[in-house]
């Protein structure tokens, strides 16, 4: 998998991942497409918000995501 930095969309990080035996499962792609759109952000800028915001996260194989992320201001 390449760095997170190189991907520019959701769908082909979600290729890379799900190679790599991880899911990131339909609901972590649309809140990192939410993201990337409520704030104009591009896929590594919305990646690293979601983390460092603790609203993603990495259990096992699984991404998780805090889906009040999403949630209007």
């Amino acid at each position: 998998m390449k760095p997170i930095s190189e991907y520019t969309s959701v769908g082909e990080w979600k290729t890379d991942v799900e190679k790599e035996g991880y899911h990131p499962g339909t609901q972590v792609c649309w809140a990192l497409d939410k993201t990337m759109r409520k704030y104009n952000m591009t896929f590594p800028q919305a990646y690293a918000h979601l983390f460092q915001t603790k609203k993603l996260s990495v259990e096992g194989s699984n991404f998780i995501v805090d889906l009040s992320a999403t949630q209007p201001d």
